[in-house]
């Protein structure tokens, strides 16, 4: 749930750009470990190439730990619906961040 109602606010986040950009962005094909541990697709584990992140480098950052669950075989996981929200908050402080540069430098964009 996302109403500010039902949330104890504790202010903004402006750590999360400078966490977010400690982690790397990979390109990844499962091993055969993951498809010994879920197989037929389950998990989503299947042949195709993916793009992501590594868990175990959200996890080292205490802005970004919440993102990351430990699944019933002991292996660290993405909670896909809390990184969503991780990335939200990223974008919007980006886009703040390029409009005080903008205003900066004098530049009007459309929008």
């Amino acid at each position: 749930m996302s109403n500010e109602l039902i949330k104890n606010l504790f202010g903004d986040n402006t750590d999360i750009v400078n966490a977010f950009s400690k982690i790397d962005a990979i390109k990844f094909k499962y091993n055969e470990k993951a498809h010994s541990i879920a197989p037929n697709g389950e998990n989503g584990i299947d042949a195709d190439v993916h793009i992501g992140v590594k868990a175990q480098d959200l996890a080292k950052n205490p802005v970004t730990a919440s993102t990351v669950i430990e699944d019933e075989n002991g292996f660290l996981a993405v909670d896909t619906g809390e990184l969503t929200l991780a990335n939200s908050a990223v974008l919007s402080e980006i886009c703040k961040r390029i409009e005080v540069i903008e205003n900066i430098l004098g530049v009007k964009t459309n929008g």
